[in-house]
């Protein structure tokens, strides 16, 4: 035995002389090729109306709208407060700014080009006609210190010293006011005012 009948002996014949239980597929002519086209074809025929026998799978139902996601119900949950909110707080504001308005119509009514004596008398007189219109008939009798405590007592942190002048000022002829004293019991009246609803 030669060394090539050997070797082929050893490792076996070439990928081209080999069948198809070693891995490789045998060559065929086109004859065979066309046969088992027609053979295929024949298996694909008989298989269709199976096919059209099977049950197709329902479609899913359709996503509902109701109940929505929970950032959904949140979103809802806030424009709802939102709503309910903004209403009240513009009625609170439009509230607090006609008693601002209104407080300073009391007080900037009075002239400033009135005489001390003259001016305090007015102040007094805005101050007992709002008291009376709210049915406190009493506060309109009080007069010198009587009437600056019933003031103070109707607000926090009150400055006596700034409303003594409607106490004691309408007796004291000699006792004059400065424009400064003048602005600073016109602030505090304001303060008063605002605290006590007028």
């Amino acid at each position: 035995m030669s060394a090539t009948a050997a070797e082929l002996a050893k490792t076996g014949p070439p990928p081209s002389l080999q069948p198809d239980t070693f891995g490789y597929a045998v060559r065929r002519s086109r004859t065979d090729a066309r046969h088992a086209l027609r053979t295929s074809t024949r298996g694909n025929q008989v298989s269709s109306p199976l096919q059209d026998a099977l049950i197709q799978p329902a479609a899913p139902p359709p996503i509902p709208w109701w109940p929505p996601a929970p950032g959904w119900i949140a979103l809802m949950v806030l424009l709802v407060l939102l709503l309910i909110a903004l209403p009240l707080l513009w009625l609170g504001l439009r509230r607090r700014y006609r008693q601002r308005m209104r407080a300073q119509r009391i007080i900037w009514e009075v002239p400033d080009n009135l005489s001390d004596q003259a001016w305090l008398a007015a102040l007094n007189t805005q101050l007992k006609r709002q008291l009376k219109s709210r049915g406190e008939q009493d506060a309109t009798r009080l007069f010198g210190p009587e009437w600056v405590d019933y003031l103070c007592q109707g607000y926090p942190k009150p400055r006596p010293d700034l409303l003594r002048p409607l106490g004691t000022g309408l007796y004291q002829p000699g006792n004059d006011m400065s424009s400064g004293e003048r602005l600073a019991l016109q602030r505090e009246l304001l303060r008063w005012v605002r605290h006590n609803h007028v």
